[in-house]
């Protein structure tokens, strides 16, 4: 087990360009001792309804009270993009005050969620994960505040992609919970809360690419996330909905193909402000659709 105190001493004698690379290496080390860890447990508290997650007792976890934590993991895994995505937008001088409030709301959300994830989860591995993100946390907030630079561009997008990886490892540990214990979970429901983590990927990579990160990783990951985002469409589009739900469906049909247009034109670099809006538009779709279902749990 890698102990908290070792990972800090490891990453304050590194350099500050040298940091976010070692946070990549860690969190994937942390997450792979999450997938080996024991059998989930669920320990309900008798004070109130904070649920703890350890290692017996997981029948005892409801849908309701595991559909809770779960959206609160994944709502931090949009997060950590939109961070990284505004960060861009606003040392491009693209819509600045629009994507400064969405940053300072994004991170008082991120602490939020950082709070009862911790406060709820007591498995041994999924604390030890999280109290490294928080301190990744920390760092991400930190270097938003500094002024624009290559060097600060890339850790941006190291410790948006280490938030990103962190929190998938937790979703996969709760998403582990529910097909052992045969609860169900709504498939469209997983699939309109990845289309805006998608959307918010393609916009932080088609963003930072106007900002001088035009390598092929960059390029082939906004092509693959246009690819993943086109099919959950597809997927979206053959469900049926009822008449509101329908018409914010026919909304993302509406501006994809031309977004899609856009994102794949990164080259051009001339309609980033387009491009802020469309995304909107769809993830305010999206947000809907993704409401309905939060509102069902």
């Amino acid at each position: 087990m890698i102990i908290n105190s070792q990972v800090n001493l490891l990453l304050n004698r590194s350099s500050k360009l040298l940091k976010p690379l070692l946070s990549l290496a860690i969190i994937s080390m942390l997450c792979l001792q999450v997938l080996m860890a024991n059998e989930l447990e669920v320990i309900p508290t008798a004070a109130d309804s904070t649920i703890t997650i350890h290692a017996e007792h997981v029948n005892q976890l409801t849908n309701k009270q595991l559909a809770e934590i779960l959206i609160k993991a994944k709502e931090l895994q949009v997060l950590s993009q939109i961070i990284a995505k505004d960060y861009f937008y606003i040392n491009q001088l693209v819509h600045e005050e629009k994507a400064k409030l969405e940053i300072k709301q994004s991170i008082k959300n991120m602490d939020q969620i950082f709070q009862i994830l911790s406060t709820r989860i007591n498995d041994e591995e999924i604390k030890n994960l999280l109290s490294y993100l928080a301190d990744i946390k920390v760092e991400y907030e930190d270097i938003i505040e500094q002024p624009f630079s290559m060097e600060n561009g890339s850790q941006v997008l190291d410790y948006s992609e280490t938030m990103f990886e962190g929190a998938q490892s937790i979703i996969r540990f709760l998403e582990k919970h529910i097909k052992e214990s045969n609860q169900e979970s709504n498939h469209m429901f997983d699939i309109v809360f990845q289309q805006q983590l998608i959307l918010q990927r393609i916009s932080k990579f088609y963003i930072a690419f106007q900002a001088g990160f035009n390598d092929i990783i960059i390029v082939g990951q906004l092509q693959e996330s246009v690819k993943q985002f086109e099919q959950g469409i597809k997927e979206i589009s053959a469900n049926k909905f009822n008449d509101e739900l329908q018409k914010e469906v026919v909304r993302i049909e509406k501006y994809w193909p031309l977004s899609k247009k856009f994102y794949l034109g990164m080259e051009k670099g001339d309609l980033t402000l387009i491009v802020f809006i469309s995304t909107d538009h769809m993830m305010s779709s999206l947000d809907k659709i993704l409401n309905f279902f939060i509102a069902k749990t």
